[in-house]
């Protein structure tokens, strides 16, 4: 975890190798040369298929207080009629909610104030895919 004046950076490890998501503060860590270690299972990941794939933290919480990291799964929390999803994404310098219309279009928007009130993390990609197919 690293301090950027008001900003915290955190970051996440999902490996594909042991199907598990690691945080910082749960045994991984970077050096200096892009390795990522996971101190909890002694295991080093580098180049070939055990590469981990590095989320950081959106420094947005949900309206109960969970950390949102890039490739969340957000939701509506409120009215069960709304039943929007949207998958957190950092594009072009800045972290985003991308949603897919029923045609298949992908969307990009910023996160606002009604987000910060409204929408909470469900899952993510990696462990939830589930949640994003259409019905």
């Amino acid at each position: 975890m690293v301090n950027s004046g008001s900003r915290i950076i955190k970051f996440r490890a999902w490996s594909k190798e042991l199907n598990q998501m690691f945080y910082g503060d749960s045994g991984f860590e970077f050096d200096g040369d892009g390795c990522v270690y996971l101190n909890v299972i002694q295991t080093t990941f580098g180049a070939g298929e055990s590469d981990p794939i590095i989320m950081q933290y959106t420094g947005l919480k949900d309206p109960d207080g969970k950390e949102i990291y890039e490739d969340d799964i957000l939701g509506v929390a409120g009215p069960e009629e709304i039943n929007s999803k949207y998958v957190v994404v950092f594009h072009e310098g800045c972290f985003c909610k991308q949603s897919t219309s029923e045609e298949g279009e992908i969307y990009k928007t910023l996160f606002d104030d009604f987000d910060k009130q409204w929408l909470e993390v469900v899952g993510n990609i990696h462990e939830n895919p589930e949640l994003l197919e259409r019905r």
